[in-house]
């Protein structure tokens, strides 16, 4: 009787420590199905989607490819995860669709301009790689099958930007001439990079991080500001006052790090996107330390906002500090920083794409009586939807 106790417990053991092997292995392969599909998504979403230098086909290789990669660095039971890169199998593109009548999100499959990545995560016996149980002598079950599946979803349907405790928007603190009433200013964003009539003189190269001399079929816009308070210099790009009243020391954190909650607080915590959305206090004045801030920033993507034709508010001041009107978002990189001999600095600045889940988008459930906004072609939330 006690042999048999014995073995009815070591059984029982047998099974609470398989069942807790086999959670763990769940939620093990469950992460690394998410990583390596949110890695996927954010290949989709690079700068050759201004550039145009890859197709959909090379676009799709490179995204398996990273996704089999970062699934390869997490193990789930003891053993690196391996998806199957071949087409249709592990990893897969697609859209997801809003049935008109019951409302509902699935998912389908297309390799034309998707925007979800699914991936399917296995450890089975029909893959050679399940999961081996501990005491399978007493169990008689020597394995178990473990299958989970991830979903991550690029949406540019931007409406605004909120940042959480401890992730900031990703953004400097400067606004870019969107357009101008006068036809004669060609150094606005719409008609250096909308129109591509921007030079084209660096390159980014995203493996190292670094920027080098050469085309990479991406314009750019250079930037010109005053280094000095002098209201006879034409700028075509503004410092902006988000939380800073435009102190050094906010817009150099502001560089470094973005935009935080408390710099947004007097927006409610959101800056919201749309036409004419808001009027920011700005200055087109760049002292030297600003300058080298932005400077050290070079290659880095973020967040940048555009304006219209400012309007100086009571004649503006001696400060060059005016009003702005806040026209729109862009995403771009620093490439270059260069003093010039007449007060002013030019910053070379090209277009990126970025994703980030600070990116607040359009929700047909909460946003209804709205109209859906454009398409940003340069700033995406990502976000897992499965």
């Amino acid at each position: 009787m006690i042999a048999v106790a014995l073995l009815v417990a070591m059984s029982c053991v047998a099974l609470v420590l398989d069942q807790l092997w086999i959670n763990a292995a769940q939620i093990e392969l469950t992460t690394s199905a998410e990583t390596a599909a949110l890695a996927a998504a954010r290949v989709l979403a690079g700068d050759h989607l201004l550039s145009g230098a890859l197709d959909d086909d090379a676009v799709l290789a490179r995204a398996r490819e990273r996704a089999q990669y970062i699934a390869g660095q997490n193990r789930a039971a003891g053993t690196p995860v391996e998806l199957n890169a071949d087409a249709n199998r592990d990893i897969r593109f697609g859209r997801l669709v809003v049935h008109q009548y019951s409302g509902r999100t699935r998912f389908v499959a297309t390799d034309r301009s998707p925007n979800t990545v699914a991936v399917i995560a296995h450890k089975t016996r029909s893959r050679n790689n399940p999961v081996a149980l501990f005491l399978r002598g007493l169990t008689h079950v020597g394995a178990a099958d473990v299958i989970r599946t991830a979903q991550a979803t690029l949406d540019n349907r931007l409406i605004g930007l909120r940042p959480f405790s401890g992730s900031p928007v990703p953004a400097l603190p400067i606004a870019i001439l969107k357009s101008h009433s006068d036809a004669a200013r060609t150094d606005t964003w719409d008609t250096q990079i909308e129109g591509r009539a921007g030079q084209d003189q660096f390159t980014f190269d995203a493996e190292t991080g670094l920027v080098h001399g050469g085309a990479d079929g991406i314009p750019e816009i250079i930037l010109t500001a005053a280094t000095r308070r002098d209201r006879s210099i034409q700028s075509n790009v503004r410092l902006v006052d988000l939380g800073t009243e435009l102190r050094i020391g906010g817009l150099m954190r502001q560089i470094a790090f973005g935009w935080n909650t408390d710099d947004l607080a007097s927006y409610g915590g959101q800056l919201s996107i749309h036409s004419n959305a808001m009027v920011s206090d700005s200055s087109d004045t760049f002292p030297e330390s600003i300058r080298d801030r932005l400077a050290s920033m070079t290659g880095q993507c973020r967040i940048c906002l555009l304006y219209t034709e400012r309007e100086r508010t009571g004649g503006g001041d001696q400060s060059g500090a005016s009003d702005i009107v806040v026209a729109g978002v862009a995403a771009g990189r620093v490439m270059s920083v260069r003093a010039q001999p007449n007060d002013t600095c030019e910053i070379v600045f090209q277009p990126g794409v970025l994703t980030t889940r600070t990116a607040v988008v359009f929700d047909r459930g909460s946003n209804s009586g709205n109209d859906e906004p454009a398409r940003n072609r340069y700033v995406y939330n990502m976000r897992l939807t499965r």
